[in-house]
């Protein structure tokens, strides 16, 4: 028989509610234990151990299923970093004072620029799979322009100052 989600979660919450203060006083042991991970790493150093662990990943990645489902995990994470990013773009728009643009500003019409190339880590459209933490140290060394400023800008026709940059939080946040 196999079970669905609703049923093992169930099933889980159930066991819980039987056996709270055994699972709670097997918690309190375990975390006053000072050589607790000490104790975690020779287990999981045991040869039958690491076997067992080694095999067991091993079959979960041939596994078609898991395989796909790691595949739509890393798909849902980039298509979240790359929203927060066109966020971040829309927010600030082109920061060129003498932009001409009218219309309404789309992400793909809207590039970070570096202010200082020099310290340039890498373009932040192929940093998807990155921390959001070090997405946003290369965010903050940016400046918002639409394509037409930006190739102004390598041109040498537009003068960007540092108080154009983005400003933003490890999070992705804009700080107002």
């Amino acid at each position: 028989m196999s079970w669905t989600n609703n049923q093992k979660i169930e099933y889980a919450r159930e066991y819980y509610r039987k056996n709270r203060q055994n699972i709670l006083e097997k918690k309190r042991i375990r975390d006053s234990d000072p050589n607790i991970e000490k104790k975690q790493k020779e287990y999981l150093n045991l040869p039958e151990v690491r076997k067992h662990r080694k095999e067991y990943t091993r079959n979960k990645r041939l596994d078609p299923k898991y395989a796909e489902a790691e595949k739509q995990k890393a798909l849902e994470k980039m298509r979240r970093r790359r929203n927060l990013i066109n966020l971040i773009q829309l927010y600030y728009g082109c920061r060129n004072p003498e932009c001409n643009w009218t219309g309404e500003y789309l992400p793909g019409l809207l590039d970070f620029h570096h202010l200082h190339p020099e310290i340039k880590y890498r373009q932040i459209a192929l940093m998807l799979n990155y921390k959001l933490g070090k997405i946003a140290q290369e965010v903050n060394k940016c400046v918002v322009l639409c394509r037409n400023c930006h190739a102004k800008c390598h041109l040498g026709l537009v003068k960007l100052e540092e108080s154009m940059l983005c400003k933003v939080n490890n999070k992705l946040e804009v700080i107002i």
